[in-house]
């Protein structure tokens, strides 16, 4: 067994990042030296290994020499592959987004897919020692808390794995070598037209120049950081138990505290709920009735508890829209406000057609109109109270909102002449 391997097996051992030795891991697979290096390594070590490679077709013919490249890789290492071509620029266009976060969203929606058709019990990505000190460089240019500071998870919620956070770049390569294996470097990671690669050619250097082990010391600060924001949660959570009356938090009680804003907000805020929310929260506590929204969870100020409201939505697998799609010779619309219709070719952009409800800052790209409105100026249009606004199901795709279910339609995906299939979306 190689150096490599130990230390990704250390990893996987000491960090139980793949439990199940038969069970399938998804590997992706770009075909450059770590995610190649990855791959044999779990092969190797025995894992039930299927490849994944993307093809963004950002670089014309080198998008394409490295489908090959990823395609051979796997014959030779006797492994599955499989492949999937992205319309990033499709994407972007429809998202508002830049062509990076396209790839992360495209590539990262599909591995999920994967994971759940094959039933697989992990994604590995190839993430390495430098990866992780890039990764808390950007969160801390872009502004961030604790948890933005800690670097890479070993493991995230929702089975990626990061076996190769410990190995070095000339580590990767020096096994590449010893395997025999050939890997594709990407050209745009040569250039500095991203912040990830401004980071690694131009900062990180600077840093080595000025202290020789900075990358080690910045990765020793991010594991430090980690055991902290541990403690952290701790402490947030018995604190949480100390302030909880009658299945609420007693508003009472956290005003007393020195941080009180910010502990609503550690509280609640992994399920949308803004600081500035939980600060009117806390300034409510004299009064009973207020409520607050975010992502179709209702808070509830009952005489100074705050509480999770049941807003009787359904279940989460009570989707409540249906879904057809049809030949474009079928396209008769009619003016049934229950009804919304969109070009097919959304079924194929990669992310998956989900509901959710009005929360603050909402905002929706009109059919037929230029920029965008706010989601409470098209309630109060409609004069909805503040529950029935909290009812109204929205059709959204990533961070889009395509339908405000009943009442008003964007122009994302509108049906035009030139589509050969329309989907039709209908309340249930």
């Amino acid at each position: 067994m190689s150096n490599l391997e130990s230390a990704i097996k250390q990893s996987i051992d000491t960090h139980h990042l793949l439990p199940d030795k038969e069970g399938v891991v998804i590997c992706t697979l770009s075909g450059g030296a770590d995610s190649v290096a990855l791959l044999t390594a779990l092969v190797n070590l025995g894992y039930n290994c299927v490849a994944a490679h993307c093809n963004f077709h950002l670089r014309g013919e080198e998008s394409m020499r490295d489908q090959r490249h990823a395609v051979n890789i796997a014959a030779k290492l006797g492994v599955k592959i499989l492949l999937k071509d992205m319309d990033v620029e499709a994407f972007c266009a429809s998202h508002n987004a830049s062509v990076e976060m396209a790839c992360r969203e495209l590539r990262y929606a599909w591995f999920y897919s994967l994971k759940e058709s094959l039933s697989a019990q992990a994604i590995a990505v190839a993430h390495n020692y430098t990866d992780n000190v890039e990764t808390a460089m950007l969160n801390l240019m872009r502004g961030t808390g604790i948890a933005g500071i800690c670097g890479m998870k070993w493991r995230n919620e929702n089975g990626v794995i990061r076996p190769m956070l410990q190995c070095k770049r000339e580590d990767i390569e020096k096994y590449l070598t010893e395997k025999g294996l050939e890997y594709i470097t990407d050209s745009s990671n040569l250039t500095n037209d991203y912040s990830r690669n401004r980071i690694r050619h131009i900062l990180l250097p600077a840093f080595e120049q000025t202290q020789p082990t900075a990358l080690c010391g910045i990765t020793q600060t991010l594991n430090n950081v980690s055991e902290q924001f541990g403690l952290y949660r701790q402490m947030l959570d018995d604190t949480k138990k100390a302030m909880t009356k009658h299945d609420g938090i007693d508003l009472h009680a956290v005003a007393a505290h020195p941080f009180a804003g910010l502990l609503l907000y550690e509280w609640f805020k992994h399920l949308g709920f803004s600081r500035k929310q939980m600060e009117d929260a806390l300034n409510s506590r004299n009064t009973s009735g207020t409520r607050f929204y975010a992502n179709g969870t209702m808070l509830v100020n009952n005489h100074g508890i705050l509480a999770i409201a049941d807003t009787q939505k359904g279940a989460d697998d009570d989707f409540p829209f249906i879904i057809t799609k049809h030949d474009i010779s079928l396209f008769h619309p009619t003016k049934d406000t229950k009804v919304a219709y969109f070009d097919a070719s959304i079924l194929s952009s990669g992310l998956e057609l989900k509901c959710r409800y009005w929360q603050q800052g909402d905002t929706l790209a009109p059919f037929g109109m230029k920029g965008s409105k706010k989601l409470s100026d098209i309630f109060s249009d409609a004069k909805l109270s503040i529950d029935q606004k909290s009812k109204v199901p929205l059709l959204v795709m990533g961070d889009t909102i395509l339908w405000v279910g009943g009442i008003r339609a964007s122009r994302h995906y509108p049906v035009t002449p030139e589509c050969k299939e329309f989907i039709k979306v209908e309340l249930k």
